[in-house]
């Protein structure tokens, strides 16, 4: 099935260590995603050392997996006490579950947590479809010309309705838009001409 995939990784200082008070905010953090999964729909994969992975598209699955997997990313990454990095990946995958366990398998999970493992604090790294799917609402910053083939694409800020507006506006039709407008405030008032047909 189709569904997507999302890893956050807790960035440590320079020597590696967590430290209890680190610990304890993941611990924390673990709980503050899985209840948004609940409230939002997806599913909490697993939560080991510095890092949770959680899938969305399972049990249900619909066009905006990557959508809601990147806004729940983001809203993570601003309110948690840690400094988090993250990384989305959307694919096809197996979902298995074994009692109350959520298994998925596939290259998907290990292409997702490998682009985990290099971000820095702030950044959430896309793979090549995720970043093609959320271009339609989020600013993608795309590997330069120049960059390695392995450079991935980086998640931006959520495109505001304003924004999207502006992106979606229809150029060189100024004058049928108007008309149109006109026609729909006349026919508002009473006049113009109704035509039905069957």
């Amino acid at each position: 099935r189709q569904v997507a995939i999302a890893v956050l990784r807790a960035i440590h200082g320079d020597d590696g260590t967590a430290g209890e008070h680190a610990a304890a905010e993941f611990a924390a953090l673990c709980g503050q995603v899985s209840a948004a999964l609940e409230r939002q729909g997806g599913t909490l994969l697993f939560a080991a050392g510095s890092q949770l992975a959680f899938v969305v598209g399972y049990p249900d699955s619909h066009d905006h997996n990557a959508e809601q997997a990147a806004r729940l990313v983001l809203e993570t990454m601003q309110q948690a006490g840690l400094r988090l990095g993250a990384a989305i990946g959307l694919g096809t995958a197996r979902v298995l579950v074994d009692g109350a366990q959520t298994i998925v398998v596939g290259a998907l999970v290990d292409e997702v947590v490998a682009l985990a493992q290099d971000v820095r604090a702030g950044d959430v790294h896309l793979t090549a479809a995720a970043a093609s799917t959320l271009v339609r609402a989020f600013d993608i910053e795309l590997p330069s010309a120049g960059a390695e083939p392995s450079t991935p694409a980086r998640l931006g800020l959520r495109r505001t309705p304003e924004a999207l507006s502006a992106r979606s506006r229809l150029v060189g039709r100024e004058r049928s838009i108007a008309a149109l407008d006109a026609a729909w405030a006349a026919a508002s008032r009473g006049h113009g001409r109704a035509d039905h047909s069957e």
